[in-house]
């Protein structure tokens, strides 16, 4: 232990919330020497942690605010059920993140995302290989690559800047031959005119079962998980010290690390910082007996859907809906996902199937925000990771416990600041 972890070991840190993320920050802030506490308001990993498409994807680099991109909205918005949608009467709140997210399809700014996006994920790559064996995962994790598959010629010339970006942020890829994709997939139909293998790519067997092993791998460091919903904070001359619960009950910290994930938008508020977060809604159906087995995960350029066979069965979604926190789901959207799944791979088997919804927590620019507050030393922020919550919380907890520790992370974290937003 080091003389500054030492000096930490008495404080007590509070981690809000109890998804991957969180649990992620909790263990490295542990190991840094803090006291720890996690405040969940349910089980730790159920909500987008338990539902995800079960990958650490850190070879995925490249925003979703591309140059060009703007021309398919409109289109996208006439199909209720195509990749993106918006219930129109969620909109209003919608519209300071959908003029931040047209800003950030600009070429200056891609650069500058996916430059810090690839220096996260080299860290995450080399945190969660330490963290795994740590914790007694690594028959969980598989590095097995991923493919894209491209159903016309036209589709995988538009994505042409997306792969050059590859190039340029050093992340390995291989284009196949639709001969070569069959052999290393014989149970997809052939309908594929291109596919690109990345092998900086790992599935999980089960991302539910990642999660509750490293809750409890947290819990035998001496961590503990409190029950409760995080309502606001008590301040003492204008520093955070305390939480205030729903219960009415304060819990005291020293530090406090805000990682409820798409709930995390009022916490920051509190705190005296803005940011622009909504809840990027995901539908998935998971088949327990599919009949069909799938050697790497898939991820379709047209349909904007994952394939991705776990322990638990083989697991399809994607796409993303803007309708709030509290809006219904429409497990319509799950049905449209799996008639495309079902497209690729014709011998599927729907028994059994078990749909799900979930809150990613999205950003306009698709960097989480990952950082100190800029208000209160002792406050800091693990949030907004989208479809990377599960890829990147490794880095993030790394970078947290620097932080609080009073320590340089080492990866720059400019981009990830909080204050972007104000």
């Amino acid at each position: 232990m080091t003389n500054s972890q030492a000096t930490e070991q008495t404080q007590k840190a509070l981690v809000i919330g109890g998804g991957i993320v969180g649990i992620q920050c909790a263990i490295h802030l542990k190991k840094a020497g803090f006291n720890v506490q996690i405040l969940e308001r349910g089980q730790p990993g159920q909500e987008a942690s338990f539902g995800n498409a079960g990958c650490l994807a850190v070879s995925e680099v490249v925003p979703m605010a591309m140059p060009g991109i703007i021309k398919h909205v409109p289109g996208w918005l006439l199909d209720p059920l195509g990749p993106l949608a918006i219930r129109w009467s969620h909109l209003p709140a919608l519209v300071p993140w959908l003029w931040r997210f047209m800003r950030a399809g600009n070429w200056d700014q891609v650069e500058r995302t996916s430059t810090a996006a690839a220096a996260l994920m080299e860290l995450t790559t080399d945190s969660w290989k330490g963290i795994s064996k740590e914790a007694g995962l690594h028959n969980e994790i598989h590095w097995t690559g991923n493919i894209t598959v491209y159903e016309t010629e036209a589709a995988y010339k538009g994505d042409e800047a997306y792969w050059n970006l590859y190039r340029k942020r050093g992340v390995p890829f291989e284009p196949l031959t639709p001969e070569q994709l069959h052999e290393r997939e014989p149970d997809l139909a052939p309908i594929f005119k291109h596919a690109v293998y990345c092998p900086s790519y790992a599935r999980v067997s089960d991302p539910a079962r990642i999660a509750t092993r490293l809750a409890d791998h947290f819990l035998s460091l001496g961590g503990e998980i409190i029950s409760g919903q995080a309502l606001d904070f008590t301040f003492n001359q204008n520093v955070p010290i305390a939480v205030r619960c729903a219960d009415g009950r304060e819990i005291f910290f020293d530090k406090v690390v805000v990682a409820a994930g798409a709930w995390s938008k009022t916490l920051a508020r509190k705190l005296g910082s803005k940011v622009l977060l909504e809840s990027e809604r995901g539908y998935n159906t998971t088949l327990p007996n599919p009949g069909v087995r799938l050697n790497h995960p898939i991820m379709s350029a047209e349909g904007h859907f994952a394939l991705s066979h776990l322990d638990i069965g083989l697991r399809i979604g994607g796409a993303a809906e803007f309708a709030g926190l509290d809006a219904p789901a429409n497990f319509k959207r799950s049905k449209a996902i799996l008639k495309l799944g079902q497209r690729y791979l014709p011998d599927l088997q729907e028994e059994g199937a078990k749909e799900w919804m979930g809150h990613r927590p999205s950003t306009p620019d698709s960097l989480a925000v990952i950082g100190a507050s800029p208000i209160h030393k002792n406050a800091f922020f693990a949030f907004g990771h989208g479809h990377l919550g599960l890829t990147q919380a490794a880095g993030t907890g790394r970078v947290i416990a620097d932080l609080a520790s009073g320590q340089a992370p080492s990866v720059n974290i400019d981009a990830f600041s909080i204050a972007r937003f104000n």
